[in-house]
């Protein structure tokens, strides 16, 4: 009997017991080491796919609205190309082309947004120093209008795919068309801003020899460059709500923001608190800057 509890005693002892707990520890530090390397292999996985899927995204906005882009701006260029000609016969013939491309534009093919830049145009002939205000804020708008092709562009291309993923039943690809053309428009402004900006000041040369509408042309071209980025918010933002169908909300509030905020306040701007196309500081300052005849003779 002794014999006996000794070998149990044995077989229990507490350096078996140790020996056999240190196993067991190494072994599930092991079996944890091992899941954390394949959770963090598998994220490595995960990342890779959703850059994949980004990527890809990105390829088919672009192939949708790289031919929209270029035929808009090919169109747009016709006018711009045209006042271009006429701005260097002087600036009355700049102001009237700019005039009669306006009217042309409003009564012909056209749509609401472009109404309204159009009677803006219109409108600033009936400010003092017409010659100047309209043969400046017609160049603005072209060029606005000529940027503004490629915000155009990527808005149906995203259009297009926000309507196909959610007849597919894939919420969360729209939603990521969505989050990806956001990107690449404010991408888009900053770049095209920054452009703007840097050549505001040689910019009034492709359109008229004036000095004065070269130098009011550079003062706008701050403004302007803010007005593409919005205005590219607001294209891409419009053709992803065409895209789930509800193409009322998006003609509603252009028609709100343009016609029942814009409008209204661009006319009390200039014609109530006279600040004129830009503002009243910024034409005396150019009026300023030009050097008077008889210095130069002097």
């Amino acid at each position: 009997m002794d014999r006996e509890e000794d070998k149990l005693q044995t077989l229990i002892s507490p350096l078996i017991d140790d020996n056999i707990q240190e196993h067991r520890e190494g072994g599930i530090r092991g079996e944890i080491s091992k899941t954390n390397t394949s959770t963090i292999h598998q994220k490595g996985i995960d990342d890779e796919r959703k850059k994949k899927v980004v990527v890809e995204e990105v390829k088919k906005q672009l192939w949708l609205a790289g031919p929209l882009i270029c035929v808009s701006f090919l169109q747009f260029c016709l006018q711009l190309i045209s006042v271009m000609f006429v701005g260097h016969l002087g600036e009355l013939a700049l102001a009237g082309a700019s005039m009669a491309t306006s009217f042309a534009s409003v009564t012909g093919f056209s749509i609401l947004e472009n109404w309204s830049f159009e009677m803006m145009v219109l409108a600033s002939g009936l400010l003092p120093n017409p010659q100047l205000q309209t043969s400046v804020l017609s160049i603005c708008l072209n060029t606005a209008s000529t940027v503004w092709t490629i915000p155009f562009g990527l808005g149906n291309a995203v259009s297009t795919r926000v309507s196909n993923e959610l007849g597919a039943g894939h919420p969360q690809a729209a939603r990521l068309a969505v989050s990806v053309v956001l990107v690449m428009a404010v991408t888009e402004g900053v770049l095209v801003g920054a452009v703007l900006i840097l050549i505001r000041n040689l910019l009034g040369y492709a359109y008229s020899n004036e000095v004065e509408v070269v130098r009011y042309v550079a003062a706008m071209m701050p403004i302007l460059a803010i007005s593409n980025l919005l205005d590219g918010l607001q294209s891409v933002l419009s053709g992803s709500v065409r895209g789930c169908g509800r193409q009322k909300v998006g003609a509603f509030v252009n028609l709100g923001s343009y016609y029942l905020v814009g409008i209204p306040c661009a006319l009390l701007f200039a014609f109530v608190l006279h600040i004129g196309g830009k503002s009243k500081k910024a034409t005396e300052r150019v009026y300023d800057s030009i050097i008077p005849e008889e210095a130069v003779v002097s």
